[in-house]
Order: C-alpha cells, then structure tokens, then sequence
C-alpha cells in the first residue's frame, strides 16, 4: 500500500512491502518513477532508495502525477506499484 501526504511543490510517499513468496528475499532497494499525469512522460527517476518513505519535490503545483515504485531484490526489480496525486493549488509551504 502506498501513502501520499500531497504538499504544493512536492509529495511525501509512504509504502509498506510484501513477501510474495516463500523464499522470503531480502528487498536490496527501491526504485521510484515520477510521470506526468497528463503526458505519461517521465519527469524524474530515483534509484537505490532503501528506506519505505520518501520525498519527491521541484513538482509543480496542482499537476496530477503517477509515481511507480519497484522493489530491487537479488534476483532483479519486481511488479510495479503505483498511485496517482495531485500537488496542492495553494497553501502553506512546508
């Protein structure tokens, strides 16, 4: 499950991750996409992150965007996650 906590110049992430097998691999890292709502295009790409929260930012404010996250094992990166948000219009920078 992926958390979104959107802010108007970025957005906080948030996932938990699953076992899917019984072989129980070590996850080794994440690698998290950013697309543009609209186009498809990718916008940023961010690799080797090895926590489960995240912050993506330089976005621009009220623009809808898909964030893909794969998980990297041993063997190679896994499905892909994803979720679609929306930056806020206006409000208090944090």
């Amino acid at each position: 499950m992926i958390k979104v906590f959107p802010r108007v110049f970025s957005l906080q992430l948030t996932w938990n991750y699953s076992v899917q097998d019984i072989s129980n691999i070590q996850i080794l890292d994440y690698r998290i996409k950013v697309l543009d709502g609209t186009t498809r295009e990718q916008v940023f790409m961010y690799t080797a992150i090895t926590k489960t929260s995240f912050k993506i930012e330089k976005l621009a404010r009220n623009t809808t965007y898909v964030v893909e996250i794969q998980a990297r094992n041993e063997v190679g990166y896994g499905k892909t996650a994803n979720i679609t948000a929306r930056t806020l219009l206006a409000g208090k920078m944090i």
